[in-house]
């Protein structure tokens, strides 16, 4: 498998699937190249998607970047790629359904990690931010207890 993005989140990401016992991680994509600088010695590495969707060795694309995530994650289940996603799943409900739809002819696992953005918690705080402040807000840092 291999990572595309390699943010926060996909650093815990990239050291549950290093210690999985079915899963075999081959490369890191991203367009950082410090980034990438930093984990080239224990891995392959790409700044390319292309790169990764054409490796006959790679069977899974875990895209993690918050930009065009449409276009990258088409282009995996086009090159038969399953994919894994850890963003909101789309931008739009259409968008959505033609990925789902993808998948499902090409036989593709196509799976969505949990992401706290939509959970019950997370949205109750944007309304009382809004009126508590009264302006712009530019920075927010919270914990979640009991996830």
């Amino acid at each position: 498998m291999v990572a595309i993005g390699l943010g926060y989140w996909c650093s815990n990401l990239v050291s549950n699937f290093t210690t999985a016992n079915d899963a075999s991680l081959n490369a890191l994509c991203d367009l950082s190249e410090d980034a990438l600088a930093q984990q080239l010695a224990l891995y392959s590495v790409a700044s390319e998607a292309d790169e990764i969707n054409a490796a006959q060795d790679i069977d899974v694309v875990v895209n993690t970047l918050s930009s065009e995530t449409f276009l990258l994650r088409k282009a995996a289940l086009e090159a038969g790629k399953h994919v894994f996603v850890c963003r909101p799943f789309s931008e739009n409900s259409e968008k959505a359904l033609a990925l789902a739809e993808l998948a499902e002819q090409r036989n593709l696992i196509l799976h969505t990690d949990l992401t706290f953005l939509y959970t019950p918690s997370v949205r109750k705080r944007r309304p009382i931010l809004d009126i508590a402040i009264g302006g712009e807000l530019n920075c927010i840092e919270s914990s979640h207890t009991q996830v």
